[in-house]
């Protein structure tokens, strides 16, 4: 008998894992480039809130731009610890219902925070928590020779 492998689990969670370690590094470069604080960019935006009056919520440009690179911050980390833990279910994946549950998890929140943004990254990471708990190993033959029967035809 074969012995049961969970390659295509494997494959699929690290597809999943490049893509979130590509968009959390997409965050990182932005936050790390500070593109908050680029003259160009700070005042285009302020054009635009200013061709915008009905959109005032009670913020200055200086502190919507502000608040937008602390969410910025607060979002990197919050995917660099995503993808750890995404990575880690992904080593563990013999462990089928550990690495399930954290897969399913990562799968949620990034479903939740990100917009849609990353859809095939928990769209991947759902369909092998899934494929996780639905493909059991199979249970091992049980050789024991009282268990056999034999059957004489001659």
């Amino acid at each position: 008998m074969k012995p049961f492998k969970r390659t295509v689990e494997k494959v699929l969670s690290w597809i999943a894992n490049v893509f979130l370690i590509l968009f959390t590094g997409a965050l990182w470069y932005m936050h790390s480039r500070d593109i908050m604080h680029d003259q160009g960019f700070v005042v285009k935006f302020k054009e635009e809130l200013a061709k915008r009056p009905n959109t005032n919520i009670g913020y200055t440009a200086d502190e919507l731009i502000n608040q937008m690179a602390l969410g910025l911050k607060y979002y990197t980390v919050f995917y660099i610890v995503l993808t750890i833990i995404a990575i880690i279910a992904t080593i563990i994946i013999k462990k089928r219902i550990v690495a399930g549950v954290l897969l399913l998890l990562v799968a949620i929140i990034t479903a939740v925070t990100s917009g849609g943004v990353l859809i095939p990254c928990y769209l991947l990471h759902f369909i092998v928590a899934i494929m996780l708990f639905v493909r059991k190993e199979p249970a091992p033959l049980d050789l024991n020779q009282e268990h056999i029967e034999r059957v004489n035809y001659l």
